[in-house]
């Protein structure tokens, strides 16, 4: 049987060479860490993986999606707020049918 690929529920921005979450999906995966996961977070990795400023939007999709029920650390850092420049390492479960 075909494995079912998902995602953990953000939309994916890019500025300036920055990946951020541009969205965070309601009901998703981001969404029910507890508040961890917010819109303007940059993405810095993806488990061991790192995200630079080289990299296309595809393979950051590429990179939070795999196989439903995965759970993978995505390292954000805050841009904005009292916390700006803070670094949070967030494990998530990739479910069906999510974007990013």
């Amino acid at each position: 049987s075909r494995v079912r690929n998902g995602g953990v529920g953000i939309r994916i921005g890019m500025q300036k060479g920055v990946f951020f979450v541009a969205a965070v999906i309601p009901g998703g995966s981001a969404d029910l860490a507890d508040g961890l996961v917010r819109e303007d977070d940059e993405i810095v990795a993806v488990g061991e993986d790192p995200v630079t400023s080289t990299m296309s939007m595809l393979d950051v999709a590429c990179l939070l999606r795999g196989p439903v029920g995965e759970e993978i650390a995505v390292t954000l850092r805050t841009r904005s707020g009292y916390s700006a420049g803070e670094l949070k390492t967030v494990p998530l479960t990739r479910i069906a049918g999510e974007v990013g």
